[in-house]
């Protein structure tokens, strides 16, 4: 008997150690390098997930205020560690950026639109629609503007987002929200770091899922039939280097090609450099260099210049 009851009392101890050392659940974006976690990643999944706050652009951190904050594309999460309560709460982007307009009366409204007597707003029609499907006053706090211009589109801002009317380019998707923590994270002069790819969770390479060339000339100018050297550096999605990546060079002048086609891979920095010559360029004319990097299925172009000289 003795015995039996060593032993449950130590499968009792035993027990709670491997529910507490049970891993943390976290979700890796490739598409911005950086995850979301713990009770952040339940708020966001419970409540829109990318569709809504867009990517995770920093870990997790925690502000002066003790605060625990993490910046996504279109929301800041944020949580009181010293509550006992697991309460995300969202920043009051829309607020930050733009100062609520003056309230009005409900008659100044019409039935179509519902209003907030806490800002004296509405929001009616389409954006009504996309408010109440996707989180509303919970997600996107009240409306504090009315609908307005901004950059020739219509636009209306609430305090925890600002609404886009994209019907004429995209019926199928006529709201979008803009990128509000992005912007956010620039106007207060954060500190750029938090914005660097953080590891991926288990050690495997992040995955590309977009691509960024650039490609520069050594010499501006050259004299007729000299060689010139092209740089050309493939990144991915967050700037991250694109190794063995093919690398195509044409050059052109008034719109016929001037050079040998050439194919290059990229180093493990995501570099090459190309050697070309431009043959039989007029004195004075002007050489387009054309770069074209392909990797796993994916593509982008870029171009630069010189002038050949007597």
């Amino acid at each position: 008997m003795r015995v039996i009851k060593w032993t449950f009392l130590i499968l009792l101890v035993l027990v709670p150690l491997r529910v507490a050392a049970q891993p943390e659940p976290v979700r890796y974006f490739d598409e911005s390098g950086h995850s979301v976690r713990g009770v952040f990643l339940e708020f966001f999944e419970a409540n829109g997930g990318v569709a809504i706050f867009g990517y995770s652009i920093t870990e997790a951190f925690e502000r002066p205020d003790g605060r625990l904050v993490q910046y996504f594309q279109r929301a800041r999460f944020e949580w009181d560690m010293d509550s006992a309560a697991e309460y995300v709460q969202l920043g009051a982007l829309g607020l930050a950026l733009h100062e609520p307009d003056p309230p009005k009366p409900p008659e100044a409204f019409s039935p179509a639109e519902r209003y907030f007597p806490a800002t004296g707003q509405a929001v009616g029609w389409e954006f009504r629609a996309f408010y109440e499907a996707h989180g509303d006053e919970a997600i996107f706090g009240a409306p504090i503007t009315g609908l307005l211009i901004e950059d020739g589109r219509t636009v209306q801002y609430f305090e925890n987002a600002r609404f886009e009317w994209w019907y004429s380019e995209t019926p199928a998707r006529p709201v979008r929200l803009t990128d509000l923590g992005t912007v956010v994270f620039a106007r207060l002069n954060l500190d750029p770091q938090l914005l660097r790819p953080a590891p991926v969770p288990g050690g495997r390479a992040r995955a590309v899922t977009s691509l960024a060339v650039r490609a520069s000339a050594a010499r501006p100018v050259l004299g007729v039939d000299e060689e010139q050297t092209v740089f050309v550096r493939v990144v991915d999605q967050v700037g991250g280097a694109v190794a063995d990546a093919k690398v195509n060079l044409t050059c052109w002048q008034g719109g016929q090609a001037v050079c040998e086609e050439t194919v290059l891979a990229t180093g493990m920095d995501g570099l090459a450099q190309l050697a070309m010559q431009a043959v039989g360029v007029p004195p004075g004319k002007v050489v387009v260099v054309r770069v074209r990097a392909a990797y796993g299925g994916l593509s982008a172009e870029a171009e630069t210049s010189f002038r050949v000289w007597w």
